[in-house]
């Protein structure tokens, strides 16, 4: 679609995000020559009447808005047979939001938002939900990722695909028009009228994630989660933000009441409401008993004298309390079968759509009556909502006797006089639960889902950048993470490549945990953490090296490349959720080679360096984040030289070596402040250390051996390094000291090199060359394998020993 003009004057630029009915674009108006989103209907549903029809619809609907926090949509089109397989292209032209969804701002800072930046926001949002519900639209799917958020704090409310005015029919697909599961009004989900005050629940919904970070209910499935909407009570604000004020939870609750009658009458109060409570105020439209507890926000309590059971859920008029029941069971479970039909059909596998009849919008009659508003409890009754209070006059709560009493814990100054009578919904038929609600993964970039836990497993799909699900479980050490994906099923991904969002120490041991056979077990030192390293199966260098990953605990080895080029010297980043490594598959000739980076499993390999020159020995900085050094080599006159540089992978990398040698095999000081490195000088290496900033030198150690590979170690204490007799020796020794060149000693009497440090500095892991080949001596057609030596006493133990040369690993944590 990229380069494609709509209109005679849309040009299309890039894609900026996809929808349940489309993908929006930024396009250039080359009339008006301006910046404008276009909102393109999804090529599988451009063929269906009822799509196509409720598409134009939203751009009529919302084409009649005109308010400084809606966006305002300029044209509306089609493109008969200008599809890719010549479908028509369906296209709606609006206003281009500069800025963020609120639900990446929350992704990103991974934090509540304070109190008074969450005031402004609400303010906008109430004026704007207000000012479209006064001109007869309700939107339907009021939620994070439908508010835009601009750098100066403007809010935009985005997306009236689900937005509902009097004159139009339902046009739906199953899963999309009832809204997002997260943020549904309890009516919705069961099928009830809907008005206004749906969309203020779902804003109440939004103000509770924002103060929180997460959603009042977070489960397994989306069926639990419509399930919590209609009969659990949303965990109180202050049990999870003490700091609070009793009164902005009492507002937040108010919203989220169960009945359409307990809650505000319109989002306008609502944001007035909030913005009196967080500057310190009472709120106008909160009874007073609300404001001096928390319990109210609990599920209720039968009153003294009652059973001890909660009461059954009002039933409709001639049905049971049973086959209320299965009503909302049956719905609950359609709902849950739709999310997964949607999601089907928006992954191009096929669309479903129905109709459903419309219903009118039951508009709340205001009234000046300063009498107090009782809401009853009761049994019997039809289960129709009441009709709301005025918002002009403030709720005054009172006492009275309903069929089945429904009382609260008295404030901190309780009233002899009254009992204030609960808004909530009566009280479900199951037990409240205290397990926490299950946290949930977010990607940040593509990540492999796997069907068990370990990369030997099958890839059963991928998270994009973006993408949320919720954890159902962990392994044993917490490494793999068990989730649920939109299908339902079970998968595992690794908890290193993902953020977190809720306490993950809340989450139990998956119920099954797939197990595989260890090929080599653990070491008798027990050692734990990740390995990365090349391994060359052909023996020597006469073959294609690739990059593997070995588990210290598991004992399991994952091969992470396989393209049949050179794959070596991998390193991993600082957090341990990124590699890199040396490879020339970029290169037709093969001759250079580049610098690259991938996720720890392996995925969304990416070349992230590349002068045209030979680019080697990548080194993360363990101070600033995405920063490497790196040893580039290159012919002059016939002679090679090598010089470190450091890149962010932005930009042209800068040189900090000018020497007319090799330099090689940068390794940076904790502070990321120096870079240790090997240095020809009088015809041998020697070990160097140079200053990032000044690019000043000063050798540390050298001898008429070839000193090389220094590494510096995590805690800043130590170097080691191998000592060799001559670049044609094919292992040395390695060798221990401090940076300033003093306390060293020999650290192994084995042929060894490539050394990396373990994460604690205790530990250096090395290749081991052995004599495979049975010539009686070492030469570089021998193999190697892994081995680890403590800097402490010294004591050997053997890592890895397999077919194939193993060599240049690299030691995380996890």
């Amino acid at each position: 679609m990229i380069d494609k003009q709509l209109g005679g004057r849309y040009a299309l630029q890039e894609e900026l995000g996809r929808g349940g009915m489309g993908v929006v674009y930024r396009a250039f108006d080359t009339s008006l020559r301006r910046q404008v989103a276009v909102k393109v209907l999804a090529s599988h549903l451009a063929g269906d009447p009822l799509f196509v029809q409720r598409f134009h619809r939203e751009a009529i609907a919302a084409g009649n808005l005109h308010h400084n926090n809606i966006v305002t949509i300029y044209d509306v089109g089609v493109e008969r047979g200008a599809g890719d397989y010549g479908q028509d292209i369906n296209f709606i032209i609006m206003q281009f939001v500069e800025g963020e969804s609120l639900d990446q701002w929350l992704r990103r800072q991974r934090r509540p938002m304070p109190l008074a930046d969450a005031a402004l926001v609400v303010h906008q949002i109430g004026d704007a939900l207000q000012y479209a519900h006064d001109q007869g639209m309700v939107h339907r799917d009021v939620k994070p990722s439908n508010v835009m958020l601009s750098d100066n704090g403007h809010v935009t409310l985005m997306d009236f695909g689900l937005v509902r005015a009097g004159e139009l029919s339902q046009l739906t697909q199953s899963g999309s028009v009832l809204g997002t599961p997260a943020y549904m009004a309890p009516e919705q989900i069961t099928g009830a009228t809907v008005d206004r005050r749906a969309d203020v629940y779902a804003f109440g919904v939004v103000i509770y994630e924002l103060l929180i970070g997460q959603t009042p209910f977070v489960r397994t499935t989306p069926m639990a989660v419509a399930h919590a909407h209609v009969y659990d009570p949303p965990p109180p604000l202050r049990e999870k933000r003490p700091d609070l004020p009793p009164s902005v939870e009492a507002v937040v609750m108010k919203a989220l009441s169960k009945e359409p009658s307990g809650r505000y009458n319109d989002a306008g109060p609502l944001a007035a409401d909030f913005d009196r409570v967080s500057t310190g105020q009472m709120p106008v439209f909160v009874g007073a008993a609300a404001l001096g507890t928390t319990t109210p926000m609990t599920r209720p309590q039968p009153a003294r004298g009652t059973p001890s059971s909660p009461p059954p859920p009002p039933a409709r008029t001639g049905k049971s309390g049973a086959s209320r029941l299965w009503l909302i069971a049956t719905i609950v479970a359609l709902l849950f079968l739709a999310a997964v039909a949607a999601y089907m059909a928006f992954s191009g596998r096929g669309a479903q759509t129905t109709t459903t009849p419309e219903t009118p919008i039951v508009e709340p009659e205001a009234t000046a009556s300063p009498l107090p508003v009782v809401v009853l409890v009761d049994p019997t009754e039809t289960g129709t909502p009441q009709e709301p209070p005025s918002t002009d006059t403030p709720v005054v709560e009172s006492t009275t006797h309903t069929p089945i009493p429904v009382v609260v814990a008295p404030t901190a100054t309780p009233d002899p006089t009254a009992t204030p009578v609960s808004t909530a919904t009566p009280a479900p038929t199951e037990t409240p639960t205290s397990t926490p609600a299950p946290p949930a993964v977010l990607a940040a970039q593509p990540v492999n889902l796997r069907s068990g836990p370990d990369e030997v497993f099958d890839r059963v799909g991928e998270l994009q950048a973006g993408d949320s699900l919720l954890i159902t479980g962990r392994n044993s050490d917490g490494s793999w993470l068990e989730v649920q994906t939109g299908e339902g099923a079970l998968a595992w991904v690794l908890a290193q490549l993902v953020d977190t969002q809720g306490d993950l120490g809340s989450v139990a041991l998956a119920s099954y945990i797939p197990q595989l056979p260890t090929s080599t077990p653990p070491p008798a030192a027990q050692l734990s953490g990740r390995i990365v390293f090349a391994r060359n199966d052909a023996g020597g260098q006469d073959g294609a090296s690739e990059i593997y990953r070995y588990d210290l605990a598991s004992g399991t080895t994952v091969r992470l490349t396989n393209d049949g080029d050179n794959d070596w010297i991998p390193r991993w980043s600082p957090d341990g959720r990124r590699i890199a490594f040396t490879s020339n598959r970029a290169n037709s000739d093969r001759s250079n080679y580049d610098i690259w980076a991938m996720n720890a499993d392996g995925s969304s390999p990416q070349r992230i360096i590349s002068t045209g020159a030979w680019d080697d020995y990548a080194s993360w900085s363990p101070a600033t984040p995405g920063l490497l050094a790196f040893s580039t080599t290159a012919s002059t006159d016939g002679v090679f030289n090598s010089e470190i540089h450091v890149s962010n992978g932005q930009g042209e990398p800068r040189r900090i070596t000018y020497n007319t040698g090799k330099d090689e095999w940068p390794s940076w000081s904790p502070d990321g402040q120096r870079i240790v490195h090997s240095s020809e000088i009088d015809g041998s290496r020697d070990i160097v250390i140079t200053e990032v900033a000044s690019g000043a030198t000063q050798r540390i150690y050298g001898t008429a051996r070839d000193e090389n590979e220094p590494a510096w170690s995590p805690d800043g204490r130590w170097i080691v390094f191998s000592a060799r007799n001559g670049p044609d020796d094919p292992a040395g020794e390695l060798m221990l000291m401090a940076p300033d060149g003093s306390q060293l000693r020999r650290l192994t009497g084995v042929f060894a090199g490539n050394p990396s440090w373990s994460p604690d500095s205790r530990w250096v892991i090395f290749a081991r060359t052995v004599d495979s080949n049975g010539s009686g001596g070492l030469d570089k057609r021998d193999e190697s394998d892994l081995w680890a030596v403590s800097i402490d006493t010294q004591e050997l133990v053997p890592v890895l020993e397999a077919p194939g040369s193993d060599s240049a690993p690299s030691w995380t944590a996890g």
